[in-house]
Formats: structure tokens, sequence, C-alpha cells
């Protein structure tokens, strides 16, 4: 008994190792970062994805703001204000390091 209880255990810690140390590398939407970081002036925005058109747009909207970026069918992110994001595509985004995908860590 005393056996199975330790290797119960063990197999309890492992699972957990695994799951805490693999990485996930996935977007909650395919094609859609999660998260989108712009810096309108000398501040950072981190606007979150909140919605996903059938026609391939999207809005991201910062938490607990009444402004919003569009993003339009190509993939191409509108966020007026904001020189580092306004008119670049998700994937121009991505390669700048101004995208996240929750749980990656990048």
């Amino acid at each position: 008994m005393q056996d199975t209880t330790r290797m119960s255990f063990f197999w309890v810690i492992a699972a957990i190792y695994v799951l805490a140390t693999a990485k996930a590398n996935a977007e909650m939407i395919k094609g859609y970062p999660d998260a989108i970081i712009c810096h309108p002036g000398n501040s950072r925005v981190i606007a979150f994805l909140d919605d996903v058109k059938d026609d391939g747009s999207a809005l991201y909207k910062p938490l607990l703001a009444e402004t919003y970026a569009t993003v339009t069918p190509d993939h191409i992110l509108h966020y007026q204000g904001t020189k580092d994001c306004d008119g670049k595509s998700i994937d121009q985004l991505e390669k700048d390091g101004q995208t996240r995908k929750f749980g990656s860590g990048g």
C-alpha cells in the first residue's frame, strides 16, 4: 500500500511539473494575437482581443477604456494616435515584438 501511495505521489508531482513548464504557443483565436502593445505618446497601452467578426475584422480594447483598435479583414491594425501601431499588419507587429499570446511568455 505504501509503495502505491508513493508511486501515485510521484506521478502527481511529475504531471504538475510537466504542466507547469510546458510552453503554450497558441492564440485564443488562430491568426489573432491575444494582446497588442502600442505607445500613444510616452505611455504604453495593452489592448486585448475583444471581438473577431466572420469577415476577419477584429477589435482590440484596452481594459477599462472607451477607445479601441480595429483590425481590417486584411489584418491591418488601425489605432488612432499610436504611430508605432497604426497602419501596421499583425505580422509586422509580431516581428516588432508588439504582440503577446497568453501562456506563451512571448
